[in-house]
């Protein structure tokens, strides 16, 4: 081993770069150790850190003639539209809402699908705010008596109306 070239001492070492062959471009320390490399050809497949890292042939081919029944779930347009009817029908309560209710009628409902059914609604998408950022402004109004505000206090049991120029 021998340091980078250029920066003595700094602590990195690095293997020399060797040249296999005969003549003056075979590596000093060759000489200095005597050694006598030699180059053998390893075949992938016999190759162990090759097999560790190979993608196993199953997962390449295709399978052409399933071994085994497959099941796959796919969304009912039927059950789409009771979720949909149920939770219009309800006033657009959210998810967790909608499922109570559906699954009042139905208790055999996936709740993934009820979820996405939900958060696809057009309805519930207008009325709940983005999650953007607040908009800053100013509240100047150009005349007095132009924007009004009232709340409610109380003093006491006796609630008393504020009003907020």
């Amino acid at each position: 081993m021998k340091t980078i070239e250029g920066r003595p001492g700094c602590g990195r070492r690095q293997p020399a770069r060797c040249l296999f062959g005969d003549g003056p471009a075979q590596c000093s320390l060759f000489e200095e150790y005597a050694l006598q490399p030699s180059v053998t050809l390893v075949k992938s497949q016999d190759n162990r850190a090759d097999s560790l890292t190979r993608v196993p042939q199953r997962w390449l081919t295709l399978a052409i003639g399933l071994s085994s029944p497959v099941c796959a779930a796919v969304a009912d347009p039927r059950a789409v539209r009771l979720i949909a009817a149920v939770h219009h029908a309800a006033g657009h309560p959210g998810v967790r809402r909608t499922s109570y209710f559906v699954q009042q009628t139905n208790t055999a409902m996936n709740r993934g699908l009820m979820r996405q059914v939900v958060t696809e609604c057009q309805v519930c998408q207008s009325f709940d705010p983005l999650s953007a950022g607040w908009e800053y402004g100013t509240l100047e109004i150009p005349r007095v008596w132009q924007r009004v505000a009232i709340d409610t206090t109380h003093c006491g049991v006796r609630p008393v109306p504020t009003l907020i120029d």
